[in-house]
């Protein structure tokens, strides 16, 4: 729950927010409170046959997982499973960053590290 703890406290506009964690999510399993994205992840959104993202989109969505990136390494955490399937997106209101980076959805907490410095 340490890791839960650390993440929830992460608060950048690219960076999913992580509200608490349920010990009994469906079928009895833990699962995660966090932000909705209307668009789900940017693989549902590559994948739809129907819908196509402009260059301009592309682009934005590429900027922001980085600047998100970036901030977790500010914070000394490394994501060890940046993938389509963790990058959320919203292409419906452009007030909002189009993409955020989210922790692995079946392994909520697993793939992010916290690195400690002792000095």
């Amino acid at each position: 729950w340490r890791e839960a703890a650390i993440i929830s406290k992460l608060h950048h506009p690219n960076i999913l927010a992580l509200y608490g964690v349920v010990n009994n999510g469906p079928g009895g399993t833990l699962a995660t409170v966090t932000e909705f994205m209307v668009n789900g992840s940017l693989k549902k959104v590559l994948s739809r046959k129907d819908k196509y993202l402009d260059w301009r989109k592309r682009v934005l969505v590429a900027m922001d997982a980085a600047i998100g990136m970036e901030y977790l390494h500010s914070k000394d955490i490394v994501h060890f499973d940046l993938k389509c399937d963790n990058l959320l997106v919203n292409v419906k209101d452009p007030s909002r960053p189009i993409c955020k980076v989210c922790q692995n959805s079946s392994f909520p907490i697993a793939f992010f590290f916290v690195f400690e410095f002792q000095m």
